[in-house]
Formats: structure tokens, sequence, C-alpha cells
């Protein structure tokens, strides 16, 4: 399998948005997504393209896959922000909705995870939220 030059897919990408080709741009993403598949921004930005080019159900998928990535990576507000992109498009989603109030409760915890005191030895650690996650 050849090499793909990252940078080169990320230039390709920030002039096709400059010069309005969006299906050019929505490639060069895609492909990075598949690429450096821990990396969130990429689907997010493929939603963002999906959207300009007016096709709601890809740029949703786009969206969902954006906010497992970040939940993978921790990234718990970015996943909460990619919900809430996706019930632009999609109010009320059952999927969507689920997976907010999942993430929401997450984020409520992660303050006291970042710096536990000894009254709150007992808070779930990182694992345990993501685990909790799992079932949605």
């Amino acid at each position: 399998m050849a090499q793909v030059d990252l940078r080169k897919l990320k230039d390709d990408a920030a002039e096709a948005v400059d010069r309005g080709k969006f299906k050019k741009a929505l490639q060069c993403y895609e492909q990075l997504e598949q690429h450096d598949a821990t990396d969130g921004n990429w689907s997010r930005r493929a939603a963002e393209m999906w959207r300009k080019l007016d096709d709601h159900e890809q740029a949703l998928a786009s969206y969902l896959r954006a906010v497992e990535t970040y939940v993978r990576a921790g990234f718990l507000i970015q996943a909460v922000a990619m919900c809430k992109m996706a019930l632009q498009l999609h109010p009320a989603h059952p999927v969507v909705m689920a997976r907010l109030a999942t993430l929401q409760q997450g984020v409520a915890v992660t303050p006291s995870l970042a710096s536990p005191s000894p009254s709150h030895s007992h808070s779930p650690g990182i694992a345990a939220l993501g685990a909790a996650d799992a079932h949605v």
C-alpha cells in the first residue's frame, strides 16, 4: 500500500474549500478520515462539506462518526458539539438524542475527575465513562 501524504491532503482540502470545490474537499477529508482515524476533525469537516452539498443524511452519518472519534479520544465536549450539529439537521433524532444524553452525563462528571478530592475518590474513572457510552 502506498504511503499517503497527509500534509498534501490537508492542503488540497483547504484549497478546495477556498475555491468552493466542496466535492473535492469532501474527497480529501474522507481520505484523511481513513488514514488518520484518531482525529475527529476529518469527520466533522466531511459533515460540513455534505451540508454544503445539501446531503443531510450523509452529513448526519459524518457527524456521528466524529462523535465516536471524539469520545474515543476523550474529547467529550467536542462530541457533545457534534451531536448538537447533527440535531440541527435532524431535530430529535433518537440515536443522536440518546448519545447526547449519555455524553452530557459524562461531561457533568468530568471536572471532578480532573482534580479528584478525597470526597470524590469513589468517582468513576474515564474508562468507566467510556464503558457506559458503549451501550448507546
